[in-house]
């Protein structure tokens, strides 16, 4: 339990000096293009999240991990659906000046099949890491 706690606390402070780092990163701007209302978004993120317990935020972490694996499946799906519906409609063909965009578009198939399935692959090893140090660390 103390080794939670000391993760907990680390954490803690890591993010209250980036938050701090941050904000005097924003205030010394003198043009600001962010609105207002991101800014109180943002405080409320911050205090809805701080008042949150391990488990909450256990459970936030998870979420957004599995948010992120949902947002690249469904680039690879758009991906390759998005060219086999430009094969079905001959669009290549019937839309002479887009064919230099959809021979690009199909050269960079393979760099956003790659980057998509690493990046599904490190946050799987990291939700893994995550919950195998929570089921050896809290009893």
């Amino acid at each position: 339990m103390k080794t939670i706690n000391y993760i907990v606390a680390y954490l803690s402070r890591i993010f209250s000096e980036l938050s701090d780092k941050i904000d005097n990163f924003i205030g010394s701007n003198t043009i600001n293009f962010i609105p207002d209302g991101i800014f109180a978004f943002l405080d409320a993120y911050k205090e809805f999240i701080s008042h949150l317990s391990f488990d909450q935020l256990y459970i936030m972490t998870h979420l957004c991990f599995l948010s992120s694996i949902f947002l690249a499946v469904w680039n690879l799906a758009s991906v390759f659906y998005g060219d086999a519906l430009i094969v079905k409609l001959d669009l290549e063909n019937r839309l002479p000046k887009l064919a230099k965009f959809i021979r690009l578009r199909r050269k960079f198939q393979q760099y956003y099949f790659g980057i998509n399935l690493i990046l599904i692959f490190v946050i799987v090893i990291m939700l893994f890491l995550v919950n195998l140090f929570i089921l050896i660390y809290i009893k």
